[in-house]
C-alpha cells in the first residue's frame, strides 16, 4: 500500500488548491483500477488453478516378465473311497479306528473275537516295540557321537580372508573358543551420524561421496541404511545414523578414517562488505554446500565372523594364515580326540544284535496275525474314516465303515467358455481357499462338452490337489492358472500407456523429440514430453508389454499429482 507524502511547505497555496481536485480524481481512478485488477487476478486463479497445480508424475520402462491368468472356482471331493464290512459273524471286540481317524492301507480297523488271540498279538508286538525303542536309543547315541566327531573339523562359514589367528597346531582348544576371524573386504562399511537438520536429504539407495585420508582419491558409495535414531551429543545435537557400503578397490581396510559427504546445493560467495561477490563478467560467484557428519568415521569390514571351535580337543592341523583368501566350506582347523572310535564300534555291534532279535519277534507277530485274517477288517486304501456303524461289543453283521482318501483331493472346477482354450491337461494351478490358504494343483481332466447355468457357459474340469490335511470334501475353492508367460520383454507401467487418436502412445521425457515422435492435439502431451506410438502386447494389473516403439529405461509420463500451487512452489524453494 503506497503513502502520499505531505506537500513541501514551500509550494504556493494556490497551486495546492488546484492540485487537490486532481489528486482526488487520481485516487479514485487508482482505487477502481486496483479493484478491477483484484477481480481479474481472482478469475485467473480460478481458471488456471488446475493447470498450476498439475505436477507430472513419471516412471521408467524396464525389462521384465508378464503373464496372463485364468481363474475359476469349484468344490473339493476325495480322490478315492472304499466301504469296509465284516466278512464273518461275531462281536466286535476291538475298534481301532473311529470317525475322523486317518488310516493307512493295511491298517487293522477292528477285530472280531477271539480275545485271547488278540492278547497274544499284543504281547508279541510289545516285544518288537521294546527292542525297537532300544535300537532308537542306540541310534540316538550314535548320532550324538558322529555329530561330536564332525565338530572336530572347523570349516569356513563363508568366503573371505582370515585375520587375528589365535591357535597353533599342538595347542589345546576348548569348545566355544574363538580361533580367528573371517572377514569379507570386497566392500567396506562406513557408519556416521548426521544432525537432524539433514534428515530429509538422506535415503536408502542414494549415491554419496566418501572422502578418505590424504593420498586417497574420493570414491562414490551407496547408502544401504538410514535409521532415524535419536542420538544426543554432549553439546546438545540430535543425530541420526547413516551407513554406506563402499566397493573396495583393494587399498581400503578396517580402521581407516573416512567421511560421508553429500552435496546439498550452492550458495553465493560474499565479499568483504557482505555483498554477493561477482566475477569479472559480472556473474555471481557461488560455492557448493555439503551435509557433513558430526564426527569423522572409521571404515569397517563388510562382514567379520568369528571362527569358533564347536568341540574340545588338540589342534592337530591348521590351514589358517593371516589374510589368506579362502572359500566357503574350506577346512580351517582339525582337532583330534581318539575316544570316539571305540564307542562307535560297540554301539554298532549292539544295534546289529537287537535288529536280529526284532526280526525274529516280528515273524512271531506276523504268524499270529495270519491266524486272525478272517477276524480283522483291514483298510483297503489310505484315507480318513468319514462314517462308521461298528460299535465295540456289538454284532458286526450288517455294519459298515466308509473311508475317503483325502491325501489327494479333486477340485470339481468350472472353466469359463472364454478361457477353456487357454488351459490344458497337466497345467499347474494355484488353489486358494478364501484367499487365506493356498495349495498347488494340476489339471487332470477337461470336459469336451460345455454346460450352461442361467446363461453362464462353462466347461467342467478336474484338478488334482496334494492335501496337507486342511482340505475336506465339500469346500469351495478358487483356482488361478498362468495361461501365458513372456520373459525379458520391455514393460511400461500400465497407467503410462495413453490411448490417443493415433493409437496407444507413451509420453516420453526428452530434451529433443525421438525419431518416432508424433504430434497430438494441443495440451494433450505435457511440457517436456513427446508422444511416441507403441505396439502393446499382454497386460496385467501393473504393466503392459511394449512390442515396438519404445525401449527400456525411458522416463514416461503416468499422470498428474495435484497439490496446492503455492505450497508446492514453497516446498521447491526450500
Amino acid at each position: 500500500m503506497s503513502e502520499v507524502n505531505p506537500a513541501p511547505q514551500a509550494v504556493a497555496q494556490k497551486a495546492k488548491k488546484r492540485r487537490k481536485k486532481v489528486v482526488k480524481r487520481i485516487i479514485l481512478i487508482v482505487v477502481l483500477l486496483a479493484v478491477a485488477a483484484a477481480i481479474a487476478l481472482l478469475l485467473m486463479k480460478l481458471f488456471s488453478k488446475k493447470e498450476a497445480d498439475q505436477v507430472p508424475m513419471t516412471e521408467y520402462t524396464y525389462i521384465g516378465s508378464l503373464s496372463s491368468q485364468v481363474t475359476g472356482s469349484g468344490v473339493t471331493q476325495a480322490s478315492d473311497s472304499a466301504t469296509v464290512a465284516a466278512s464273518v459273524n461275531g462281536t466286535v471286540t476291538n475298534l481301532f479306528a473311529q470317525v475322523g481317524d486317518t488310516v493307512k492301507k493295511g491298517d487293522v480297523l477292528l477285530t472280531i473275537d477271539p480275545a485271547d488271540a488278540n492278547e497274544q498279538i499284543r504281547a508279541a508286538e510289545e516285544v518288537v516295540s521294546g527292542y525297537s525303542e532300544q535300537v532308537d536309543e542306540l541310534y540316538g547315541q550314535l548320532s550324538d557321537i558322529n555329530s561330536a566327531r564332525a565338530r572336530l573339523t572347523v570349516v569356513a562359514d563363508h568366503y573371505g580372508k582370515i585375520v587375528d589367528i589365535a591357535v597353533q597346531p599342538g595347542e589345546m582348544v576348548s569348545e566355544g573358543q574363538i580361533l580367528a576371524y573371517l572377514v569379507i573386504d570386497d566392500y567396506m562399511l562406513l557408519t556416521q551420524y548426521f544432525s537432524y537438520e539433514y534428515a530429509d536429504l538422506f535415503y536408502e539407495g542414494q549415491e554419496v561421496q566418501i572422502n578418505l585420508p590424504e593420498g586417497f582419491d574420493p570414491v562414490t558409495a551407496e547408502l544401504t541404511d538410514v535409521t532415524m535414531i535419536e542420538k544426543i551429543t554432549l553439546d546438545g545435537y540430535k543425530l541420526f545414523e547413516v551407513t554406506a557400503t563402499i566397493w573396495n578397490p583393494g587399498n581400503l581396510t578396517e580402521g581407516q578414517e573416512a567421511n560421508i559427504v553429500l552435496k546439498t546445493g550452492t550458495r553465493p560467495v560474499l565479499d568483504e562488505e557482505g555483498k554477493p561477490a561477482v566475477d569479472e563478467a559480472g556473474n555471481a560467484i557461488t560455492e557448493d554446500v555439503y551435509a557433513v557428519p558430526y564426527e569423522t568415521g572409521l571404515l569397517a569390514f563388510y562382514e567379520k565372523t568369528p571362527v569358533v571351535a564347536r568341540a574340545s580337543g588338540t589342534c592337530s592341523e591348521s590351514y589358517m594364515k593371516e589374510y589368506l583368501p579362502i572359500s566357503e566350506g574350506a577346512t580351517l582347523v582339525v582337532l583330534k580326540d581318539d575316544g570316539y572310535d571305540g564307542e562307535i564300534r560297540s554301539i554298532n555291534s549292539r544295534i546289529s544284535d537287537l535288529n536280529a532279535q526284532i526280526a525274529e519277534a516280528q515273524k512271531d507277530v506276523d504268524a499270529k496275525r495270519e491266524l486272525l485274517k478272517n477276524y480283522e477288517c483291514i483298510a483297503p486304501i489310505d484315507g480318513t474314516i468319514v462314517s462308521s456303524t461298528f460299535e465295540q461289543g456289538q454284532e458286526a453283521t450288517g455294519a459298515s465303515m466308509l473311508i475317503q482318501n483325502d491325501d489327494v483331493m479333486i477340485l470339481a472346477a468350472q472353466i469359463d467358455e472364454l478361457d477353456v482354450g487357454k488351459v490344458s491337461v497337466g497345467m499347474q494351478v494355484e488353489i486358494s481357499q478364501y484367499d487365506e490358504k493356498f495349495y498347488m494343483g494340476t489339471i487332470s481332466e477337461i470336459s469336451m462338452v460345455g454346460q450352461n447355468d442361467m446363461g453362464y457357459s462353462y466347461f467342467p474340469a478336474k484338478i488334482i490337489i496334494e492335501n496337507d490335511g486342511t482340505l475336506m470334501s465339500g469346500m469351495y475353492c478358487t483356482f488361478t492358472a498362468v495361461a501365458s508367460q513372456i520373459d525379458d520383454c520391455v514393460i511400461a507401467p500400465v497407467q503410462a500407456v495413453k490411448y490417443t487418436e493415433l493409437g496407444p502412445c507413451l509420453f516420453v521425457r526428452s530434451d529433443t523429440p525421438p525419431d518416432n515422435a508424433v504430434e497430438l492435439a494441443e495440451d494433450v502431451v505435457p511440457d517436456g514430453f513427446w508422444a511416441v506410438p507403441v505396439e502393446v502386447g499382454i497386460t496385467d494389473d501393473y504393466g503392459a508389454q511394449i512390442l515396438s516403439g519404445a525401449d527400456a529405461d525411458m522416463e514416461v509420463f503416468t499422470g498428474y499429482a495435484v497439490s496446492n500451487a503455492n505450497s508446492f512452489e514453497s516446498a521447491m524453494m526450500g
